[in-house]
C-alpha cells in the first residue's frame, strides 16, 4: 500500500465520525428545535376555538413535567408525568409553512388548524381537551419537558401552537387486550360507533390509516390523529357515508380474519361490510 493511500485512509478514519455526527444527532433528536415551535403567525379569530377544557384546567395539567414521546408528521408529542395526557406541539418548517400536496393531502398551517377546529367539534371522538392556536401573553405556564436524549427544555407555551389530548393506547394493542379479556366485540362496536359519529358530523380524514390514527381511551375508541380532518358535507349522502365507513372497516376485517375470525360476523352485522 502506497504512503499516499495510507494517508487518505487515516484521514477518512479520523474525519469520518465528525462528518457523520451532525446527521446522527438529527436522527437521534428527531430534528427537535424550539425554533420550529415558536414562530410568528398572524392572529386569526377563527383559531380561537372553544374546547371542553377551560384555560384554568389546562394550566393545571400543563404545570406538571412532560417527557418526549415521539415525532408525528405535524408535531412533537410529549407525555405528562401522570401519563394521562399527550401534548402535541405543532412544528413549523418549510414543509408546512409553504402549502403543498402530499399523498393527496393539503399540508399548510391553514389546513392543520382547520383540522384542529374540526377536532374540537368532534372532541368526544378525538379525546381533544384544549387547543392553543393563537399566540398569547402571560396566560400559560412555561413547560418543563424532557426532550430527545433526555435533554431538559423550558418551552414557553404562550408562544407555541398545540393540542392537549387524553392519552390513548394504540388500536392494535387495545384489540389484542380486548381479545384476551373476552371483550373484543365490544371494542369493535366502539370503533363502528366512533366512525359513524364522526361521519354524521360531516368530518372526513384525508389520512385513512386505521392503525396509526386510532386508539382507545379506557374502553372508548377515539381518532387520535386529526391533523388531516376536512369538512365533508357530502357525507349527507348515505352511499358516500357508507363508503367512508367501509374504507376503515376493511383493514379491520383483514385483522379479524387473521386474529379473530370468529368475530367477523359481528363486524359485518355492525358495520355493514360484506
Amino acid at each position: 500500500m502506497s504512503l499516499m493511500r495510507k494517508k487518505w485512509i487515516a484521514l477518512i478514519c479520523f474525519a469520518g465520525p465528525f462528518l457523520i455526527l451532525p446527521f446522527a444527532l438529527k436522527s437521534w433528536t428527531a430534528g427537535f428545535k424550539l425554533a420550529k415551535l415558536c414562530i410568528e403567525i398572524p392572529y386569526r379569530s377563527a383559531w380561537d376555538v372553544r374546547t371542553p377544557l377551560s384555560e384554568t384546567s389546562a394550566q393545571k395539567i400543563l404545570s406538571q413535567p412532560f417527557r418526549y414521546l415521539g415525532k408525528g408528521r405535524q408535531c412533537y408529542a410529549f407525555e405528562s408525568q401522570d401519563r394521562a395526557y399527550v401534548l402535541k406541539l405543532f412544528r413549523f418548517d418549510r414543509r408546512i409553512l409553504v402549502p403543498h400536496k402530499s399523498k393527496g393531502r393539503t399540508e399548510s398551517v391553514d389546513a392543520l388548524f382547520e383540522g384542529c377546529r374540526l377536532a374540537a367539534i368532534a372532541s368526544e371522538e378525538t379525546g381533544l381537551l384544549y387547543l392553543h392556536l393563537n399566540e398569547s401573553l402571560g396566560r400559560l405556564p412555561v413547560l418543563n419537558a424532557k426532550g430527545p436524549l433526555r435533554r431538559h427544555y423550558r418551552i414557553p407555551l404562550d408562544r407555541c401552537r398545540f393540542a392537549l389530548q387524553k392519552k390513548a393506547i394504540p388500536l392494535a394493542e387495545g384489540l389484542f387486550n380486548a381479545k384476551q379479556e373476552g371483550s373484543l366485540e365490544e371494542r369493535l362496536e366502539e370503533i363502528v360507533v366512533l366512525l359513524r359519529s364522526r361521519i354524521e358530523k360531516g368530518i372526513g380524514n384525508q389520512d385513512p390509516s386505521l392503525w396509526r390514527n386510532f386508539g382507545f381511551i379506557e374502553r372508548s375508541a377515539v381518532e387520535i390523529d386529526f391533523g388531516s380532518f376536512v369538512p365533508r358535507p357530502d357525507f349527507s349522502d348515505p352511499s358516500i357515508a357508507e363508503k367512508e365507513l367501509s374504507r376503515y372497516l376493511e383493514p379491520l376485517r383483514s385483522w379479524l380474519e387473521k386474529h379473530a375470525p370468529e368475530s367477523l360476523h359481528f363486524l359485518d352485522a355492525k358495520g355493514g361490510v360484506s
